[in-house]
């Protein structure tokens, strides 16, 4: 029975794994079909009204300091679908492979985002550019968002190919239906038409440290744990800094901080997508290239607080191992010995800086930290715009705060007067504003344990997992899978606690109830789609079931 169990478990991971991912392995049949290959020059291109890129950075050089997301790009509203748009090419096995270029002329970097993506199981979606240079894909069924959509990460250049195929048992069964086409008329981690050009202020500037140089050897697990953000809202699309967090219960839940004003209010936005890229970072201290691949997309907000200006979230997907990332820890210290900040500015390549002077404010400021930054010959790299939201680290290697704004910037090197930037205090953020919704606490020590700090935790550490030591067949789960609604059958009676495990062994739910019959109902709706481990405890007793949800 044991064997049984560590292959379920072995299968359910692996099947996490692969829904971590942004796509599955495959190759477009563009490459591996002659006849899809043949009539590659006849694929249809929709082509875009054209967007004046300059007109866009100019509005954003009206719009001061840091406190700002760093806008990227701007949404183009279109109406295409697999339906009604396209070339379809029926292959002679009865597959059905259907393709579209789209074109937004000028555009540094594009992506399409699928208002409906209903495709059966066997459907696979593949976007490259024209040229096949980067490719991203397959995506399938698995990849569906909550919502019935889908987005993606961003594709280099101005134009990209849309490929879906069909299996000729479900051929035609599929709807796509794209609603908007994101124009990026910046660059960032260097998709750009214009490689190595300074576009006006739009590029970081000459004092930003890559974190591949030697003052950022010290830092190889913190900088792991910092992410960039980019987001889509409101037509447009912009960028902040994040910092994967641990918590007291050491699970590696995938919790993010970044800045309040990243996006100030999401009841009032109708439609938010995340797109998040994990070390994205040069290879050397002097690269202008790095590593843009590991990605993974959506979040849910958890807490905010405009006060101390924090944000958390909790990733909706596991973290591939592959990505090595890095749960920082974190200190409610009020005082502080100088760190420093890992961010990405002007959506660059992740850089790492060090403050000259870290010191808590008072007054109408006293939830912010006031950092000062060295200037001169001395300078060792400040934040700019796009490092919102980044981490504050203390010289015990813990974040004390994150990016608000300020008036730093590398053209005022050598101006001390200007080079200061404040961060919100996390000791501030623990309380916030006294609600699970406006304060830290409650998600980072889940157990109450009153912690005044938290070490970091690295991908690969264990985690406490329960094991059962009951026989899995003496409780029975359905329907499987489910939505969320489980009716458990146990034969033990009384007060129970169950917990929830994601295949990587963080805690994803843990709760008590009452079994006063066998049969329970357990409500896990507020769980992403995914497979899980559930482990109940009565009487001394312990059960295990894997689940599947699926929504």
């Amino acid at each position: 029975m044991k064997r049984k169990l560590l292959i379920l478990a072995a299968l359910f991971a692996l099947i996490m794994q692969a829904n971590a991912q942004l796509g599955f392995d495959g190759k477009p049949k563009v490459v591996t079909e002659p006849l899809v290959s043949q009539s590659q020059q006849a694929v249809p291109t929709e082509r875009l009204a054209r967007i004046d890129n300059n007109k866009y950075i100019l509005e954003d050089m009206q719009v001061d300091g840091k406190d700002h997301p760093y806008r990227l790009s701007v949404m183009q509203n279109v109406s295409i679908s697999n339906k009604t748009h396209g070339l379809t090419t029926t292959l002679p096995s009865g597959d059905v492979v259907w393709r579209i270029g789209i074109k937004t002329e000028g555009a540094e970097h594009t992506f399409p985002i699928f208002s409906k993506f209903d495709i059966p199981e066997g459907a696979e979606l593949f976007i490259y550019t024209p040229d096949r240079s980067f490719v991203i894909g397959g995506f399938n069924i698995e990849n569906t968002n909550e919502d019935g959509g889908f987005y993606t990460q961003a594709l280099p250049g101005d134009e990209f190919i849309v490929e879906y195929y069909e299996p000729a048992q479900v051929a035609g069964k599929g709807t796509l239906e794209i609603s908007q086409v994101a124009h990026g008329y910046k660059p960032f981690l260097e998709f750009t038409n214009r490689k190595n050009e300074k576009i006006l202020d739009n590029s970081s500037g000459s004092c930003e440290i890559n974190v591949a140089c030697t003052i950022g050897n010290n830092w190889a697990d913190q900088k792991r744990s910092v992410v960039l953000m980019y987001m889509t809202y409101g037509g447009d699309g912009y960028m902040c800094t994040g910092t994967m967090i641990n918590n007291t219960s050491n699970n590696k839940t995938n919790y993010m901080l970044s800045a309040n004003h990243c996006i100030e209010d999401f009841s009032s936005l109708t439609s938010v997508t995340f797109t998040f890229y994990f070390n994205a970072q040069t290879s050397t201290c002097t690269g202008t290239s790095g590593n843009r691949s590991q990605s993974l997309t959506g979040a849910t907000k958890l807490a905010n607080y405009a006060s101390s200006d924090f944000l958390l979230m909790r990733l909706n997907s596991s973290i591939p191992a592959s990505y090595q990332v890095y749960y920082a820890g974190w200190s409610r210290s009020t005082s502080s010995l100088v760190g420093c900040c890992i961010h990405h500015p002007f959506g660059d390549w992740k850089k790492i800086s060090i403050p000259r002077n870290v010191q808590a404010m008072s007054g109408s400021n006293v939830n912010f930290w006031y950092v000062s930054w060295k200037t001169g010959s001395s300078n060792q790299g400040c934040v700019e715009r796009g490092s919102s939201g980044s981490a504050l680290f203390n010289a015990n290697k813990l974040v004390i705060g994150q990016l608000k704004g300020g008036s730093s910037d590398c053209q005022y090197v050598n101006y001390s007067d200007y080079m200061y930037d404040m961060y919100g205090r996390f000791d501030k953020s623990w309380t916030g504003g006294g609600t699970n919704a406006t304060r830290l606490s409650n998600w980072l020590d889940p157990q109450s344990s009153g912690a005044t700090s938290c070490q970091g935790l690295n991908y690969n550490a264990s985690v406490g997992i329960e094991q059962a030591s009951q026989e899995t067949a003496t409780m029975t789960i359905c329907p499987m899978p489910s939505t969320g609604i489980f009716n458990i059958d146990i034969p033990d009676l009384g007060e129970a606690s169950y917990t929830v495990y994601d295949m990587m062994g963080r805690i994803a739910i843990q709760a008590r109830t009452v079994f006063s019959t066998n049969v329970h109902k357990i409500n896990l709706s507020a769980l992403p789609s995914g497979a899980y481990r559930l482990v109940v405890t009565v009487n001394g007793n312990r059960y295990t079931k894997p689940i599947l949800i699926k929504k």
